[in-house]
């Protein structure tokens, strides 16, 4: 013990050191060795391994090498981050993914789907989804139409069919009731009753 700190436990030397406990007017070490030991001073308690910090525990807190992937914790969000880019962060405002890259932006208002920080190419929130780009689907439904892979119709009230090259309205069959528009080895429409009163065109004769 002496004015400027104190020693608890045999330090040994630097080639062989030995576990100890050491203090001066700035701060506690708690030491396995040189490189291996904890520091407590007046902001934070740290941790280091192979003499690399691989925590900081303060108002802000730090796990893992701050140079490489580590968690950051503070107030305002939880942070992942690779060296000086933040890969993830949770809180008011949580994105994952390097926001100058394609991310996600979740907020109070919405969820985004960014491909940089100042383009959205999906939007859903209160007011319904919003997108930029192409729609591709094999199936589904979407205002009262279903969707396959060669078709999108509303029942036999109204369809189009990539197959048949057939544009109909009430009945797919050509020359029944409604109207069909389609190209079967050249151009064919009709409109109008089954029972008379019609137009046609069977690809050679109106």
């Amino acid at each position: 013990f002496t004015a400027g700190g104190a020693q608890i436990g045999n330090s040994g030397s630097y080639a062989s050191p030995k576990p100890h406990i050491s203090a001066s007017t700035s701060a506690i070490f708690v030491k396995q060795s040189y490189a291996d030991y904890l520091q407590i001073d007046s902001d934070s308690v740290d941790i280091y391994a192979g003499g690399t910090k691989m925590a900081e525990l303060g108002s802000t807190v730090y796990l893992g090498n701050q140079d490489e992937e580590h968690i950051k914790l503070s107030t305002s969000a939880v942070e992942i981050k690779g060296g000086g880019t933040v890969t993830a962060s949770f809180g008011a405002t949580t994105t994952i993914g390097s926001t100058s890259g394609e991310h996600v932006k979740i907020t109070s208002a919405a969820v985004e789907i960014k491909t940089d920080a100042n383009t959205t190419v999906l939007s859903a929130s209160a007011a319904g989804l919003e997108m930029s780009g192409k729609v591709k689907a094999s199936s589904g439904e979407i205002g009262g139409f279903t969707i396959d892979a060669d078709e999108i119709k509303s029942g036999t009230n109204i369809g189009m069919n990539s197959s048949t090259k057939m544009f109909s309205i009430n009945d797919t069959t050509f020359g029944n009731t409604g109207i069909q528009l389609q190209y079967d080895s050249g151009p064919k429409f009709f409109a109008g009753k089954s029972t008379g009163g019609f137009i046609k065109f069977d690809g050679s004769d109106v």
